[in-house]
């Protein structure tokens, strides 16, 4: 997420498309991915 953060900084009309996973997990065991989209829904 970093680097689309700066890339979006540096270039405000960047267009940029897309997601990326999130690991959750319980008790120190991954039970399942979040997905977060980059324009935030």
């Amino acid at each position: 997420m970093r680097v689309f953060e700066t890339l979006k900084a540096s270039n405000p009309t960047l267009k940029v498309q897309g997601f990326y996973t999130r690991e959750v997990r319980l008790a120190g065991e991954r039970v399942g991915f979040e997905v977060v989209t980059l324009d935030g829904r």
